[in-house]
């Protein structure tokens, strides 16, 4: 297996990072509902309590883009991977265009106030149930960049290649 030529590209934000707050009130902005992180403390006597805080519960997300596991097998210098984000959206079943437009908006004002990094959105997964085991919530899936990084630095994102067949971010 040649692996010479596949790159990898690590769009990912680190977890409570201080942007991560802009977008969070952006995305409250929208009146969307979104999983957070969560904190365990305890009280005097040692009760243990779950806390919810202000910052998005971020979930690892990769995309293969040109020729996927196929070009990457045969070598395939356009083949590439993005690992990025998702973040579960629990009260919604099945994303509509217009929702999923506010939060493509969400993402640009925020990257537009934030300090470090850009949001750059992907695309969105619905609900999924296999009857009887599990369900995935809905969720939308992004990916972050460095702001002030030169063009010739920059992975595809703004006009990526078109996908073969994205990977399922949620597992």
């Amino acid at each position: 297996m040649n692996t010479e030529n596949y790159k990898i590209y690590d769009l990912r934000i680190p977890v409570n990072h201080k942007d991560l707050l802009v977008l969070a009130d952006e995305l409250d902005s929208i009146g969307l509902e979104f999983t957070k992180e969560t904190i365990k403390t305890y009280d005097a006597d040692g009760t243990p309590h779950w806390n919810d805080t202000k910052f998005p519960e971020l979930r690892g997300c990769g995309v293969s883009f040109n020729g996927g596991s196929t070009g990457f097998e045969k070598g395939n210098p356009d083949a590439h991977s993005k690992d990025g984000h998702y973040i579960k959206t629990p009260r919604i079943f099945g994303w509509n265009e217009a929702d999923a437009n506010d939060v493509k908006d969400a993402l640009v004002l925020a990257s537009e106030k934030t300090s470090e990094y850009d949001f750059i959105f992907h695309d969105t997964t619905d609900y999924e149930e296999d009857p009887g085991e599990r369900s995935w919530d809905a969720s939308f899936n992004f990916f972050c960049m460095e702001k002030g990084l030169p063009l010739e630095q920059q992975p595809e994102l703004i006009h990526p290649s078109t996908p073969n067949k994205p990977n399922k971010c949620q597992s």
